[in-house]
Protein backbone atom coordinates (compact mmCIF):
# COMPACT_ATOMS: atom_id res chain seq x y z
CA UNK A 1 0.00 0.00 0.00
CA UNK A 2 1.42 3.37 0.92
CA UNK A 3 1.63 3.49 4.70
CA UNK A 4 1.64 6.89 6.26
CA UNK A 5 0.89 9.04 9.27
CA UNK A 6 0.88 12.69 10.27
CA UNK A 7 1.00 13.99 6.69
CA UNK A 8 3.86 11.79 5.52
CA UNK A 9 3.82 8.52 3.57
CA UNK A 10 6.19 5.91 2.21
CA UNK A 11 5.88 7.24 -1.33
CA UNK A 12 7.93 10.24 -0.16
CA UNK A 13 10.99 8.08 0.51
CA UNK A 14 10.69 4.97 -1.70
CA UNK A 15 13.18 5.04 -4.57
CA UNK A 16 12.28 1.56 -5.83
CA UNK A 17 11.15 -1.91 -4.82
CA UNK A 18 12.18 -5.48 -5.52
CA UNK A 19 9.25 -7.75 -6.34
CA UNK A 20 8.95 -11.51 -6.68
CA UNK A 21 6.20 -12.63 -9.04
CA UNK A 22 4.32 -15.93 -9.17
CA UNK A 23 6.69 -18.44 -10.74
CA UNK A 24 9.74 -16.92 -9.05
CA UNK A 25 10.68 -14.08 -11.44
CA UNK A 26 12.09 -11.05 -9.62
CA UNK A 27 12.19 -7.46 -10.86
CA UNK A 28 13.22 -4.05 -9.63
CA UNK A 29 10.54 -1.39 -10.12
CA UNK A 30 11.16 2.33 -9.80
CA UNK A 31 9.00 4.66 -7.70
CA UNK A 32 6.97 5.68 -10.80
CA UNK A 33 5.99 2.05 -11.44
CA UNK A 34 4.58 1.62 -7.93
CA UNK A 35 1.37 3.57 -8.59
CA UNK A 36 1.38 5.32 -5.22
CA UNK A 37 -1.66 7.24 -4.00
CA UNK A 38 -3.38 7.84 -0.67
CA UNK A 39 -3.01 4.54 1.21
CA UNK A 40 -2.70 2.69 -2.06
CA UNK A 41 -0.22 1.37 -4.57
CA UNK A 42 -0.29 -0.90 -7.59
CA UNK A 43 0.77 -3.80 -5.36
CA UNK A 44 -2.74 -4.10 -3.99
CA UNK A 45 -4.00 -5.30 -7.36
CA UNK A 46 -1.00 -6.68 -9.24
CA UNK A 47 0.41 -10.15 -8.61
CA UNK A 48 3.64 -10.51 -6.71
CA UNK A 49 5.05 -9.51 -3.37
CA UNK A 50 7.53 -6.79 -2.43
CA UNK A 51 10.53 -8.35 -0.69
CA UNK A 52 12.91 -5.40 -0.54
CA UNK A 53 12.64 -1.61 -0.70
CA UNK A 54 15.21 1.02 -1.67
CA UNK A 55 14.70 4.17 0.38
CA UNK A 56 15.91 7.67 -0.39
CA UNK A 57 16.39 9.41 2.93
CA UNK A 58 17.16 13.08 3.26
CA UNK A 59 19.70 14.73 5.57
CA UNK A 60 18.55 17.07 8.30
CA UNK A 61 19.57 18.60 11.57
CA UNK A 62 20.21 15.75 14.02
CA UNK A 63 18.64 17.56 16.97
CA UNK A 64 15.52 18.54 15.02
CA UNK A 65 15.13 15.01 13.63
CA UNK A 66 15.40 13.51 17.12
CA UNK A 67 12.86 16.01 18.44
CA UNK A 68 10.39 15.13 15.65
CA UNK A 69 10.94 11.41 16.26
CA UNK A 70 10.27 11.80 20.00
CA UNK A 71 7.11 13.82 19.32
CA UNK A 72 5.82 11.30 16.77
CA UNK A 73 6.57 8.33 19.04
CA UNK A 74 4.83 10.12 21.91
CA UNK A 75 1.69 10.60 19.79
CA UNK A 76 1.75 6.96 18.71
CA UNK A 77 2.24 5.65 22.25
CA UNK A 78 -0.70 7.74 23.45
CA UNK A 79 -3.02 6.86 20.56
CA UNK A 80 -2.20 3.35 19.37
CA UNK A 81 -1.92 -0.06 21.09
CA UNK A 82 1.79 -0.47 20.39
CA UNK A 83 2.52 -2.62 23.46
CA UNK A 84 0.41 -5.59 22.33
CA UNK A 85 0.45 -7.72 19.16
CA UNK A 86 -1.88 -6.08 16.65
CA UNK A 87 -2.71 -5.98 12.96
CA UNK A 88 -2.09 -2.25 12.67
CA UNK A 89 -4.63 0.05 11.12
CA UNK A 90 -7.35 -2.20 9.68
CA UNK A 91 -9.65 0.09 7.68
CA UNK A 92 -8.82 3.04 5.46
CA UNK A 93 -10.45 6.40 5.95
CA UNK A 94 -13.48 6.81 3.69
CA UNK A 95 -13.02 9.52 1.07
CA UNK A 96 -14.21 12.78 2.63
CA UNK A 97 -15.43 10.78 5.62
CA UNK A 98 -14.63 10.48 9.30
CA UNK A 99 -11.73 8.33 10.54
CA UNK A 100 -12.63 4.64 10.71
CA UNK A 101 -11.66 4.44 14.38
CA UNK A 102 -14.30 7.06 15.15
CA UNK A 103 -16.95 5.18 13.13
CA UNK A 104 -16.09 1.89 14.85
CA UNK A 105 -16.20 3.50 18.28
CA UNK A 106 -19.57 5.17 17.55
CA UNK A 107 -20.91 1.74 16.53
CA UNK A 108 -19.79 0.10 19.79
CA UNK A 109 -16.94 -1.92 18.27
CA UNK A 110 -14.17 -0.64 20.58
CA UNK A 111 -13.23 -3.65 22.72
CA UNK A 112 -15.54 -5.98 20.71
CA UNK A 113 -14.00 -9.45 20.39
CA UNK A 114 -14.31 -12.60 18.34
CA UNK A 115 -12.31 -15.49 19.74
CA UNK A 116 -8.82 -14.23 20.53
CA UNK A 117 -9.10 -11.07 18.41
CA UNK A 118 -10.58 -7.78 19.53
CA UNK A 119 -10.81 -4.18 18.47
CA UNK A 120 -8.41 -2.35 20.72
CA UNK A 121 -9.78 -0.48 23.72
CA UNK A 122 -7.07 2.11 22.97
CA UNK A 123 -7.90 2.70 19.26
CA UNK A 124 -10.88 1.01 17.63
CA UNK A 125 -9.24 0.71 14.20
CA UNK A 126 -6.60 -1.71 15.51
CA UNK A 127 -7.24 -5.42 16.00
CA UNK A 128 -5.30 -6.91 18.89
CA UNK A 129 -4.34 -10.51 19.44
CA UNK A 130 -5.32 -11.23 23.04
CA UNK A 131 -3.13 -14.32 23.04
CA UNK A 132 -4.76 -16.98 20.91
CA UNK A 133 -6.29 -15.26 17.88
CA UNK A 134 -6.40 -17.16 14.61
CA UNK A 135 -6.91 -15.70 11.16
CA UNK A 136 -10.61 -16.68 11.15
CA UNK A 137 -11.14 -14.69 14.39
CA UNK A 138 -9.63 -11.62 12.75
CA UNK A 139 -11.58 -12.05 9.51
CA UNK A 140 -14.84 -12.58 11.42
CA UNK A 141 -14.14 -9.40 13.40
CA UNK A 142 -13.53 -7.46 10.18
CA UNK A 143 -16.78 -8.78 8.66
CA UNK A 144 -18.76 -7.91 11.81
CA UNK A 145 -17.35 -4.38 11.89
CA UNK A 146 -18.07 -3.74 8.22
CA UNK A 147 -21.64 -4.97 8.66
CA UNK A 148 -22.23 -2.91 11.83
CA UNK A 149 -20.81 0.34 10.40
CA UNK A 150 -22.74 -0.09 7.15
CA UNK A 151 -26.02 -0.74 8.98
CA UNK A 152 -25.62 2.21 11.36
CA UNK A 153 -23.95 4.82 9.14
CA UNK A 154 -24.43 3.75 5.52
CA UNK A 155 -20.62 3.78 5.08
CA UNK A 156 -18.94 0.65 3.73
CA UNK A 157 -15.48 0.43 5.27
CA UNK A 158 -12.62 -0.72 3.06
CA UNK A 159 -9.68 -2.63 4.50
CA UNK A 160 -6.16 -1.28 4.55
CA UNK A 161 -4.94 -4.75 5.40
CA UNK A 162 -4.49 -7.21 2.58
CA UNK A 163 -5.75 -10.74 3.05
CA UNK A 164 -3.70 -13.33 1.21
CA UNK A 165 -5.33 -16.69 0.54
CA UNK A 166 -8.77 -15.74 1.80
CA UNK A 167 -11.46 -13.10 1.77
CA UNK A 168 -13.11 -10.90 4.36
Amino acid sequence: MNAGAYGESMMNVVRGVHVVFPGGETRHLGREECGFGYRTSSFQTRPGAVFSVDLELFPGDRGELRKRARETLGKRRASFPITVPNAGSVFRRPEDGPPPGMLLEQCGMKGFAVGGARFSPVHANFIENTGNACSEDILALVRAAKRMVLERTGILLQEEIRVIGGET
